[in-house]
């Protein structure tokens, strides 16, 4: 008795086989790294932005020019008013003030000085100790120095890195001081000229720049 062998054959019905075919996973694949793709494109583009922005020079100094309220004051003020003159390239004011009220008169000019710190001329005929102790920050003696011709008084105050050498004479009271070295400090206090002075100077409002 002879038998027939049947061969099995593939389903070809409209179902088709079943589970993710390889083309299914590698369009998964692409799905989760597309949001990957998006944000690094955006960083590059930002970092691009930021070196492609002009960059400051560095220096922000804002110089200014005093010789108006330096002659205001000197015309006007009670005493003869300190200024440097033939300070060395480098020295940059950057700040003045003519402070009048209750007939006294408060001078300031700043700078910025070569190695890139502060110092100040201050001047009034304002109660001496109350004057001289908020200018210096009501930092200790650090004793006195001779500065050409006149013996000066020094003091530092620590915690705001403030030096400062001042004097008082008939009443008036000048501070030269700032975050500035004692030997940048000592080169502005030799530079001062003085010049000027009214008896009686008068009252006004504050002058200021920068």
């Amino acid at each position: 008795m002879s038998g027939t062998v049947q061969q099995a054959r593939p389903s070809t019905g409209p179902a088709g086989p079943t589970g993710p075919t390889a083309a299914d996973e590698g369009s998964r694949r692409v799905g989760r790294r597309r949001p990957l793709l998006v944000a690094g494109a955006v960083v590059l583009a930002v970092v691009a932005l930021v070196l492609a922005l002009p960059r400051p020079s560095g220096d922000v100094v804002r110089e200014i020019d005093y010789a108006e309220e330096l002659a205001s004051v000197r015309a006007s003020a009670p005493f003869a008013v300190a200024a440097p003159a033939g300070l060395p390239a480098g020295w940059r004011p950057t700040s003045v003030r003519i402070d009048r009220r209750y007939g006294t008169t408060h001078w300031h000019v700043g700078f910025a000085t070569p190695s890139g710190a502060y110092a100040s001329i201050e001047q009034s005929n304002r109660f001496p100790r109350a004057f001289v102790g908020d200018m210096t920050e009501r930092g200790p003696m650090r004793g006195s120095q001779l500065v050409g011709p006149d013996l000066w008084n020094r003091t530092f105050a620590a915690l705001r890195d403030h030096r400062a050498y001042w004097r008082t004479r008939n009443g008036v009271s000048t501070v030269v001081g700032g975050t500035a070295s004692w030997d940048e400090l000592e080169q502005l206090v030799g530079s001062l000229t003085y010049d000027g002075g009214q008896v009686g100077g008068p009252r006004g409002p504050v002058i200021s720049a920068g």
